[in-house]
């Protein structure tokens, strides 16, 4: 009988604590950020794809050493912990750059704060919409979003030469 009310509570605390969170990636990355915004803003397909490939590949990883801790060889632990950890970093910074191109596509006349802000929150609200937000939406934001940080992590990121170069 609870169930609906952990529910509802799962999605108010998703709400209000995830654009902050996205936030913080953008504070202490900015460099990093606004990199990986460039890679989703020129090639949004190349990193879509690049992100597929590094989900599967690091989700089986992860699955592969998490079943072999369970099996009894606790040392597996550690590197599927780790990849974890990696996985949900590149996760939280190509969310946080794709947050902030929404943000800036929709509230370009606002700060950058507030850009981000209102384009975490319109990214998770569209996320949590019933089936499309969470088969469509949010999986494809997300791979693309982590194809973008691998690129811009693998030095994938050329930037444009100016005059002055």
């Amino acid at each position: 009988m609870q169930e609906p009310i952990v529910l509802i509570l799962l999605i108010i605390f998703t709400i209000l604590t995830l654009p902050p969170y996205l936030m913080v990636f953008q504070a202490i990355f900015p460099v990093f950020d606004q990199q990986v915004q460039v890679i989703l803003r020129r090639t949004p397909g190349r990193a879509f794809v690049i992100g597929l490939v590094n989900f599967i590949f690091w989700g089986s990883a992860i699955a592969l050493f998490g079943a072999l801790s369970d099996g009894g060889a606790q040392i597996f632990a550690i590197p599927s912990g780790l990849l974890l950890l990696g996985v949900i970093l590149g996760l939280s910074v190509g969310l946080g750059a794709v947050s902030h191109i929404v943000g800036d596509a929709f509230w370009g006349d606002q700060n950058r704060a507030r850009q981000g802000y209102w384009g975490a929150m319109a990214v998770t609200l569209g996320s949590l919409a019933p089936f499309v937000g969470w088969f469509l939406l949010f999986p494809i934001v997300a791979i693309t979003g982590l194809g973008a940080a691998f690129m811009n992590l693998l030095g994938r990121f050329q930037p444009e030469k100016t005059v002055d170069d």
